[in-house]
């Protein structure tokens, strides 16, 4: 591969009548911060499309190892960061703490009802 002829091509088109919106509703129950009530978003924004071929380098393992350590450090380190302003930090932190971690005795197992003869 040769380094010295990099070259690339930008191009922007715009298509008609395309229209980026997603609405979409929410509820909310009185055990939250509201008292019962739907909530309706609508977002705007815009595509943005990035189509790459050709052959633009050359494999590297310690490059790749290098990429796959630092984006996985920094997911752990924003992961950290959230949690602790969300439980310490915030002014509703109890309520927060209780979302964000839920206790349950059957660990996500469900028992199987019995049908009409009493089986399992």
């Amino acid at each position: 591969f040769n380094h010295s002829n990099v070259q690339f091509t930008m191009t922007v088109t715009r298509l008609p009548r395309s229209q980026y919106k997603l609405e979409y509703q929410s509820q909310r129950d009185s055990t939250e911060l509201l008292p019962t009530s739907i909530i309706e978003d609508t977002v705007h924004g815009v595509l943005l499309m990035v189509v790459q071929t050709g052959k633009l380098g050359a494999f590297d393992a310690t490059q790749m190892l290098v990429q796959i350590t630092a984006g996985l450090t920094l997911m752990y380190i924003s992961s950290a960061t959230v949690l602790f302003v969300s439980t310490v930090l915030m002014r509703r932190r109890d309520y927060y703490f209780k979302c964000m971690f839920v206790e349950s005795d059957s660990l996500g197992l469900q028992e199987e009802e019995p049908n009409d003869e009493g089986e399992r």
